[in-house]
């Protein structure tokens, strides 16, 4: 009877705490109703793919450890997500995280307990070509509440013809050390449920084609085929030559 009781008593010892202690000690999600969320969208960010960071600066009121959830593009594959400790990314924490599905899409859960500056990468979509352009998009399922959605375009260097819709307001784009120019669009304001869409074209900085004649690559490829052609023929004559000696 006496370890009857002293069970219980835990029992209603722990449903006590639950009541006082705050939801966020036991692993319940940080609203983020009060909070924009940053989406920087990097076409060929890795080869052959796009690169979509998704991050969030949490209230200063926000006690730590805390668990984040942040909405992820559909068939994106993350690869890291965890803290933003400063300019250096040696210096970020990495922290597990796991993929939950939210009323109105996927989100990415992770526990931070060091810093408020969240975010996490993944690769996502697929790099097309149509003519001389490279295009690709973002398509952006909004499946939690927030403030609103700060989006931005990191495009890689060494390119021209820049075009992104929806077009970004006027001004010079950032520039890095190596060139990747950062377009900053403007904020939206999304409720659960709603979907915006990203498109990006640029052409490759010398490779596009400036006249309706051939391109360098068909050029290209017309030379090499003439010159198997050439060597087929000699060998071709080389061998008739050495049939006739031994005749």
């Amino acid at each position: 009877m006496r370890k009857l009781f002293s069970r219980l008593g835990v029992v209603l010892l722990v449903a006590l705490f639950a009541m006082v202690l705050p939801a966020q000690v036991f692993g319940a999600p940080v609203k983020l109703d009060d909070s924009t969320l940053f989406v920087q969208f990097w076409p060929e960010g890795e080869a052959g793919t796009n690169v979509v960071i998704v991050g969030v600066e949490l209230n200063a009121g926000t006690t730590l450890p805390a668990t984040v959830r942040l909405p992820i593009p559909k068939g994106a594959t993350v690869f890291w997500a965890g803290e933003i400790i400063g300019p250096d990314p040696a210096t970020d924490i990495q922290r597990d995280f796991k993929l939950v599905d939210g009323a109105e899409g996927q989100l990415v859960e992770f526990t931070v307990e060091t810093t408020r500056a969240v975010q996490f990468d993944a690769t996502v979509g697929a790099i097309d070509i149509d003519g001389d352009d490279i295009v690709t998009s973002l398509q952006w399922l909004q499946s939690i509440s927030s403030k609103s959605v700060s989006f931005a375009v990191r495009v890689p260097a060494a390119v021209d013809d820049i075009r992104i819709t929806p077009e970004p307001p006027a001004g010079d784009p950032q520039t890095n050390s190596v060139g990747e120019k950062l377009y900053t669009l403007a904020d939206q304001i999304l409720v659960p449920g709603d979907t915006t869409k990203i498109e990006v074209r640029y052409r490759r900085a010398g490779l596009a084609s400036e006249s309706s004649g051939p391109s360098v690559l068909v050029i290209l490829g017309g030379l090499l085929a003439l010159a198997v052609i050439a060597l087929v023929v000699a060998l071709a004559v080389q061998n008739k030559r050495r049939v006739a000696e031994e005749d």
